[in-house]
């Protein structure tokens, strides 16, 4: 969980994310930059973000992952050029395992500040299911 190499086998708009440090039992700092998407002159920045997840793998199979950005962390990873630092008030993941355990749920949510201005095409392109 903590591996950023696996990330961008299921997050394809991941460019890097990677563990900084660990905090306590199940609580790790990471690193996450976005790919720069589009061409310019609609091209939108990279963003970047220095976040706090909780790991916790639950007595049903549920595994969660709960993230915010943590400002008194931040000075772990130096700003990347091109990349605009952006806020994760609250996000995270879960994975549910369903028949059986023989398939996965997956549910996901995020509230961020991701700064800066996003062309409302470049929004939808990113949010696919």
């Amino acid at each position: 969980m903590t591996d950023g190499a696996y990330t961008r086998f299921y997050a394809k708009m991941i460019e890097e994310s990677r563990f900084v440090s660990k905090e306590a039992t199940n609580t790790y700092t990471m690193y996450q930059r976005s790919k720069e998407i589009g061409v310019w002159p609609a091209a939108v920045a990279a963003r970047e973000f220095v976040l706090v997840n909780y790991f916790e793998h639950h007595e049903d199979g549920t595994i969660s992952d709960t993230a915010f950005s943590e400002r008194t962390k931040e000075y772990l990873v130096a700003p990347k050029a091109g990349a605009i630092r952006a806020d994760c008030y609250i996000g995270g993941w879960t994975l549910r395992p369903i028949e059986g355990g023989r398939h996965t749920e997956m549910m996901i949510i995020i509230e961020a500040d991701i700064k800066g201005m996003i062309p409302k095409s470049i929004i939808k392109f990113t949010n696919k299911e």
